[in-house]
């Protein structure tokens, strides 16, 4: 009994043992009080379920206090039911690392330095908490995974947790655009206080990267490493110096295309060099086309 129910889901084994408990203790009152005896098999018998139900109990407890870590993991990386299906299924998050193709993307807010120099600490607090709040929700909605903040920068990675037929690079450049329109928003409300106005670039690479658990014992984070990762943060580096919004490389471009195609504008802007690579990057903006102007 207590083999099958280790194979078993918690739910299932706690829920038969509970049932074949009462049955047990059932049929031993009704044999008491009918006949006045019980059967020698009876108390064996309701030892061997009742300790599977403790068991089943204990398993549901652990299940329940993993559940609980892992949505205390992700919850700040991911959408809400992004965290319910890795609570149901662990495996999926490959915590203990994987290779993986992924688009990164990294923003970054220009001049940030000078602004926080220039303006008072709760001024500075509040803008960026308005500002991270609505560039974690553009992630959200596109299907990303809210890596990490680094002071005023944004890491999101697309590609864990999505379908097979899902498009990642695609996901990221209309995320990338998204992130501009909420910040134009954002900038309006701000004008009508006489607030400053922020500025990003947008850097975003398609390649493979190395994501998992990564950290200290005491301190663990859920992230991607590797040359994607640098080189989506190289050409977010690159935005000003080319005067784009949004730079793209040439893999990021080739895996979006299908799918943006007539809706999104690559302009060639070349190649640049990336530290550590031996080949140079081609390089794109990534821009919604013009409307024309009625005549």
């Amino acid at each position: 009994v207590l083999e099958i129910a280790c194979r078993v889901k918690p739910q299932q084994a706690t829920l038969a043992s509970a049932f074949s408990t009462l049955v047990i203790v059932g049929c031993m009152e009704a044999g008491f009080w009918w006949r006045g005896f019980v059967t020698a098999w009876a108390p064996v018998m309701l030892g061997a379920v009742s300790a599977t139900l403790i068991m089943g109990l204990q398993r549901l407890i652990e299940e329940e206090r993993q559940k609980r870590q892992i949505r205390a993991s992700f919850s700040m990386y991911v959408a809400p039911e992004v965290v319910a299906m890795i609570a149901d299924d662990p495996s999926i998050a490959r915590q203990e690392g994987t290779r993986q193709q992924m688009c990164v993307l990294f923003s970054d807010v220009r001049s940030f330095t000078t602004y926080c120099e220039d303006n008072e600490p709760e001024l500075v607090v509040r803008q960026m908490r308005e500002y991270l709040t609505a560039m974690t929700e553009s992630v959200e909605s596109f299907q990303g995974v809210l890596d990490k903040f680094v002071g005023d920068a944004v890491m999101a990675l697309f590609g864990p947790f999505l379908d097979d037929d899902a498009n990642p690079a695609a996901l990221a450049v209309a995320c990338a655009l998204d992130m501009l329109d909420r910040l134009a928003d954002l900038n309006a409300e701000w004008a009508l206080e006489e607030l400053p106005q922020f500025k990003i670039g947008v850097g975003l690479h398609y390649g493979a990267a190395i994501l998992g658990n990564i950290g200290s014992v005491r301190k663990m984070q859920y992230t991607a490493l590797g040359d994607t990762v640098n080189t989506a943060a190289r050409l977010e580096s690159m935005t000003k110096e080319l005067k784009a919004l949004v730079l793209v490389s040439e893999e990021v471009r080739e895996q979006a295309m299908p799918m943006l195609e007539g809706l999104i504008e690559f302009s060639d802007l070349g190649e640049i060099t990336v530290r550590n690579r031996a080949k140079p990057v081609s390089v794109y903006e990534a821009r919604r086309p013009k409307r024309e102007e009625p005549v």
